[in-house]
């Protein structure tokens, strides 16, 4: 019976247990031990009886308030050693004064003041502001003697002291917790400013294909209307790609925690995007997508023009290569490759040098002076024999520098032209202008001579007598020359007959 341990119950119910005891029993006892007793005698014994009662309940009450109020100032010393020795700042003021009437050990080694200067202080001018703090009514800024400020959470409970009503005040420290959590916040914001910031889509994703955390961007492009993205599942908030994706086949490959690079193209907003997901530790990838539709457009114009090169080398007969200022092929045609293969009886490939003698001989040396003019810039033709399809042909060499976007010389490109028959044509010209020449010799020369003759000759015939001797003379003359005159015409069709094969 725990009642029973409180000294008020326990005095009042001792002095009545002993006080019914000894009502019952006293009687009793005396009478027992004499048995012929006059008035006056019981009168006597009751009177001795009733103060040896009195007596005998003031010496045990007193023993018992005695030990009664031993237990409570043990216990009041108790109380206070464990308020004033609390490591927990603790602060006692009046209710309606606010004026502080104790403060533990605490509390004066938090603030810095003295007990005296607390007793003349109240709990307003403890605290700045009695306005709360974050919509935390008991988070308050409490400010130290030495003017620091430091941020409080504070536990009261009110309770009567004296007849009064004071207020028992618990401040627990918390500057650190609310500067660090100032921080996580204010960085948050940050990180939130940046991945909003920056071009590429960013999101958290977990194991089971739930969005942790996402920026901006990938928020506009959710295909359905949702308040917050974080929480739902990725292909709730794209259904058109989770087909596209193989659901099930892209799970087992984000459980494989490894970092993934793909490429997709999306409907919606008819772009290409390129995704990568990064695993981290916790559980879950960090996944960015860049819109690469500008790339892919590129790289589809580069290859169309890869095509395009490769169809326009590739169809022609001249021998067409490149090589690099280190000397190593990085492009060529068809026709060049199956030449360097007959030529050399190896095969060329991208990247091959293309002087591959330990020794440098005529040839490599040759070419080598070629390459190094047209890599210092200079633009020229060279003629030279060579053989193609086992035949000696004339060929027209031309070297040009190859210059990168920022004009330096990174190669040179050569293009080998057969010029065979325009140099045997252009031969037969000057072997036709040379005939010709000659015909012209004839016809100013051996042609014009006799002619000549003849014409001086048929000057000088008498008309009037034609028989006459000298006309015999004239005429022979003149058949002699029109015997060479003919020779010559015979000579000059001749000439020209040979001039036209």
């Amino acid at each position: 019976m725990r009642f029973m341990k409180r000294s008020e119950i326990q005095v009042p119910f001792s002095f009545m247990v002993m006080s019914i005891v000894w009502i019952i029993f006293s009687d009793k006892f005396f009478l027992h031990r004499q048995t012929n007793i006059s008035s006056f005698q019981i009168t006597h014994i009751q009177t001795i009886k009733g103060c040896f009662f009195v007596c005998a309940v003031t010496v045990f009450l007193h023993l018992m308030i005695k030990s009664s109020n031993k237990q409570l100032r043990q216990s009041q010393a108790e109380y206070k050693d464990l308020f004033y020795n609390t490591p927990t700042p603790m602060l006692l003021y009046n209710l309606e004064t606010k004026k502080f009437t104790n403060v533990n050990k605490a509390a004066l080694e938090k603030y810095g003041y003295t007990t005296e200067e607390l007793a003349q202080m109240s709990i307003d001018q403890l605290r700045l502001t009695t306005d709360k703090i974050d919509g935390k009514c008991n988070i308050h800024k409490h400010q130290k003697k030495n003017k620091e400020v430091i941020i409080c959470q504070e536990t009261t409970r009110e309770i009567a002291l004296k007849n009064a009503q004071s207020i028992l005040l618990s401040a627990y420290e918390i500057t650190e917790l609310e500067n660090a959590k100032a921080e996580l916040i204010r960085r948050e914001k940050q990180l939130r400013l940046i991945l909003n910031s920056i071009t590429d889509g960013f999101f958290i994703l977990g194991y089971d294909l739930t969005i942790q955390k996402a920026n901006e961007l990938f928020k506009s492009m959710v295909e359905v209307s949702v308040e917050k993205v974080e929480g739902h599942k990725l292909f709730n908030l794209f259904p058109s790609m989770k087909e596209k994706f193989l659901y099930k086949q892209y799970s087992l490959e984000l459980q494989k925690s490894r970092t993934l690079h793909f490429e997709t193209y999306y409907e919606r907003t008819k772009a290409w995007y390129r995704i990568s997901a990064y695993p981290f530790e916790k559980g879950g990838f960090c996944v960015f997508f860049r819109d690469i539709t500008r790339q892919k457009e590129d790289e589809l114009r580069i290859y169309q023009n890869e095509q395009n090169l490769s169809a326009l080398i590739n169809n022609t007969q001249d021998l067409i290569w490149s090589i690099d200022c280190d000397f190593r092929y990085f492009t060529f045609n068809e026709p060049f490759r199956k030449w360097y293969k007959h030529y050399f009886s190896e095969e060329v490939w991208i990247g091959k040098v293309a002087f591959c003698n330990d020794k440098e001989n005529a040839f490599d040396t040759k070419w080598k002076s070629l390459y190094e003019r047209a890599l210092k810039g200079e633009k020229f033709s060279v003629d030279m024999d060579f053989e193609i399809d086992n035949k000696c042909r004339h060929t027209r060499l031309r070297f040009n520098p190859i210059y990168n976007a920022s004009g330096k010389i990174f190669g040179v490109g050569c293009f080998l032209q057969n010029i065979t028959e325009s140099k045997l044509h252009q031969r037969k010209i000057e072997q036709q202008n040379a005939q010709l020449k000659e015909i012209a010799f004839i016809t100013s020369h051996k042609v014009r001579v006799p002619l000549a003759n003849i014409l001086g000759l048929t000057e000088i015939l008498d008309i009037e007598d034609p028989v006459s001797s000298s006309n015999v003379k004239i005429i022979e003359y003149i058949k002699t020359s029109a015997k060479e005159l003919d020779k010559s015409i015979i000579n000059m069709v001749q000439q020209t007959m040979k001039a036209n094969n």
